[in-house]
């Protein structure tokens, strides 16, 4: 990863070269991984790069255990709009990763700025719900009752509205662009 130039990058899970970092955090949404509670970052790459798509990686190993997401490979433009504001950085905000490793430095040395990060945790907080770790509510079972859990008006979702949110080809890119 490139952002190793800059600063210090722990890998958990079946990408570690790391004795012992394998065999920590099963690399799968429906267990657990502890020993991400201890880090005040957690980087999140998304291996589908679709509009308005957040996985586990944001919310569960991110928001839920304590830390600020380092966001690659979603739009920045989804995550102003749909992540609780100043609780992220994304690599798209900076300049180059040796930028972005000074403000992870900064925030991480300074617990006023890092508190900033976390002060959307007063009104708001992240609920297990979504058939992760165990639960019996999976995703698209989920989205139906998202859909209509707010109002009991009949609703009518068309082909090319339905399209928008589940059709790769639509939403997806495939040409995503790494930062270097």
């Amino acid at each position: 990863m490139q952002l190793q130039r800059f600063m210090s990058v722990d890998f958990y899970g079946k990408c570690s070269k790391v004795p012992g970092h394998v065999d920590k955090c099963p690399g799968h949404f429906r267990e657990n991984c502890p020993v991400m509670e201890e880090y005040l970052f957690y980087i999140t790459i998304e291996n589908s790069m679709c509009r308005q798509y957040f996985s586990e990686k944001i919310f569960h190993h991110a928001y839920l255990k304590g830390a600020i997401p380092i966001i690659m490979g979603i739009p920045l433009i989804d995550c102003i709009k749909l992540l609780p504001p100043h609780s992220f950085l994304h690599v798209d905000s900076f300049p180059s990763l040796q930028e972005l490793s000074k403000e992870v430095y900064s925030i991480g040395n300074n617990m006023t700025k890092l508190l900033e990060y976390h002060a959307w945790r007063v009104n708001f907080e992240v609920v297990e719900e979504h058939g992760f770790l165990g639960t019996r509510s999976f995703a698209m079972c989920r989205v139906c009752e998202a859909l209509n859990y707010n109002s009991n008006a009949n609703k009518i979702y068309g082909l090319e509205d339905i399209m928008l949110y589940l059709d790769p080809a639509v939403c997806c890119s495939r040409n995503m662009k790494w930062p270097g």
